[in-house]
C-alpha cells in the first residue's frame, strides 16, 4: 500500500539514489511523449483513441527509462 504524501513536506534530495542508464551508464535524461492509438474494439467508448505518456530517455543514447517498481 502507498502511503500518501504530505505536500508541505519537502524530501532530502540528498537521501535520494541516483538513477543511470543501463546501456551507457549515462546520468542524464530527457522526458519525451510515448503515442499509441487504441483501436475502438479496445476502446472503453466505442471510438478510436489516441493516447499519449510521459517517458524518460537518455539524452547520450536514447534509451527509454524503465523506473524501478
Amino acid at each position: 500500500m502507498v502511503e500518501p504524501v504530505n505536500v508541505n513536506q519537502i524530501p532530502n534530495i540528498h537521501l535520494a539514489k541516483g538513477l543511470t542508464c543501463k546501456k551507457c551508464g549515462s546520468k542524464l535524461f530527457d522526458t519525451v511523449f510515448n503515442l499509441k492509438s487504441l483501436s475502438a474494439l479496445a476502446s472503453p467508448n466505442g471510438k478510436i483513441m489516441n493516447l499519449h505518456f510521459q517517458v524518460w530517455v537518455c539524452i547520450e543514447c536514447h534509451t527509454v527509462k524503465e523506473l524501478p517498481k
